[in-house]
């Protein structure tokens, strides 16, 4: 069994084992396709974002889920997924901010006379 085969959750690449990171893949069908198609999925890859290797990935990943109709549309970028800290609410309950509102800055008014002809 090799090093590979043990971790479902790593590929290999240059004989390292490298960690399988979630991408976010933007897609779109061609201009004169006659259904127009444009959207987003997720997908996994050990490769790093915008390689060869991971477009190829979001590639095999987009003809998974949407079968033969998606041959001719193209990945037109790969971003990875950022968790964000205040997407998730902590245990079910919503934070709630007593702190005074920030006040806006006043804008400095300015002290010469800037595009006035004279």
């Amino acid at each position: 069994m090799g090093v590979a085969a043990r971790f479902a959750f790593a590929g290999v690449r240059d004989g390292r084992i490298c960690p399988m990171n979630t991408y976010i893949a933007y897609y779109r069908s061609p201009n004169a396709s006659a259904e127009r198609a444009k959207g987003v999925f997720e997908f996994t890859s050990s490769a790093n974002a915008g390689s060869k290797a991971n477009i190829h990935d979001a590639r095999v990943r987009m003809l998974e889920l949407h079968g033969s109709k998606a041959v001719s549309w193209v990945i037109e970028k790969t971003e990875i997924k950022r968790e964000s800290k205040g997407s998730t609410p902590l245990d079910g309950q919503l934070t709630l901010d007593f702190r005074d509102p920030v006040p806006e800055k006043k804008r400095k008014k300015r002290t010469t006379d800037r595009g006035k002809v004279q």
